[in-house]
């Protein structure tokens, strides 16, 4: 068996919020809450609202969920009221979701803030079936996921409130650190009884002046870089799944556009990347001319890249993308 990550589809939802409900720490937490969760989530996910990953084990028989992940991005106010006093994130949203302003940023919202002072990460749920054999393997592979999905961005605050103890001992030995609410920053943690305290409110992350401090995989999730290209966003859409290895005829189904379209999107891909970074040499008659070989180029750019795949609607001192 192999593990496999993948982004959460609306039909997943049911599996993933099963694993909370039956989670006694989520049951906690959440009371009534987990009676709205899969509703909630669906729709988040249908708006684009949500960033959420699944952990399959692939086997010749088929697939099998191992652990799942959910993310989101929040105003500052929201954040502000979950540190002062410290209080269960999960829960809190979703009651804040019953009222007449959101917490959750609209895909415009995250365009805006990821063009000026940067946006607030939540990472709201992970956990994984109690009966995972390789539980260390399938923790990684749920923290990986939280950056990989997020490098990129202009993240200013990441935070997070594992159920799992062993994610909580993960992220804190990745980097993560403790929010101390007395001293009003994140701090280092000489020792953490991970088993108790997940039974009391705490917060886990980083900021962007803390992160800078420490060299660690969570760290990464602050390294930012301008974008050069400007890809459109049907262009960022074709590019993330092409690097999840989709072939054309599957990036048709996923896009839901023709053949013929996802072709020509690949030509405007081509163009506008060789039109900014011309050592990739991209353009007809330059030494990759061939379509494989061409699309290799331009994903591993991409991969290395991953700023040049998120929302920007102005940066200052260059020219804005064209949405």
């Amino acid at each position: 068996m192999y593990l496999h990550r993948r982004p959460m589809l609306v039909e997943d939802v049911p599996a993933c919020v099963e694993l909370m409900t039956t989670h006694p720490v989520a049951r906690l937490r959440y009371g009534e809450h987990l009676n709205r969760l899969a509703a909630v989530w669906q729709s988040l996910l249908q708006g684009r609202l949500l960033s959420a990953t699944v952990v399959e084990g692939v086997l010749p028989g088929g697939r099998t969920l191992k652990a799942f992940s959910v993310s989101t991005f929040v105003t500052d106010e929201f954040v502000h009221e979950c540190k002062s006093p410290v209080t269960w994130m999960g829960p809190a949203l979703m009651q804040a979701l019953c009222g007449d302003a959101s917490p959750i940023l609209t895909p415009k919202a995250v365009r805006d803030a990821n063009s000026r002072e940067g946006l607030n990460l939540m990472s709201w749920a992970a956990t994984l079936r109690k009966e995972v054999t390789d539980r260390t393997g399938v923790l990684m592979q749920i923290v990986k996921s939280v950056v990989d999905d997020h490098r990129g961005y202009r993240v200013k605050e990441a935070l997070s409130q594992p159920l799992e103890p062993g994610v909580l001992d993960l992220a804190l030995n990745s980097g993560a650190l403790l929010w101390n609410p007395g001293a009003g920053r994140y701090e280092k943690a000489a020792a953490v009884d991970s088993e108790s305290v997940i039974h009391h409110p705490f917060i886990i992350g980083a900021d962007r002046q803390t992160a800078t401090q420490y060299m660690s995989s969570v760290s990464a999730l602050f390294h930012y870089t301008l974008p050069r290209i400007f890809f459109k966003p049907s262009e960022q859409n074709l590019l993330a799944a092409a690097l999840r290895g989709a072939r054309d005829e599957d990036l048709s189904r996923e896009l839901q556009v023709s053949l013929s379209c996802i072709k020509k999107t690949w030509s405007a891909v081509y163009r506008r990347a060789a039109a900014v970074v011309p050592e990739l040499q991209l353009l007809p008659g330059s030494a990759s001319q061939r379509g494989p070989e061409k699309r290799r180029i331009l994903l591993s750019y991409v991969r290395e890249h991953p700023e040049e795949l998120r929302p920007v609607a102005h940066v200052p001192g260059l020219k804005a993308a064209r949405y």
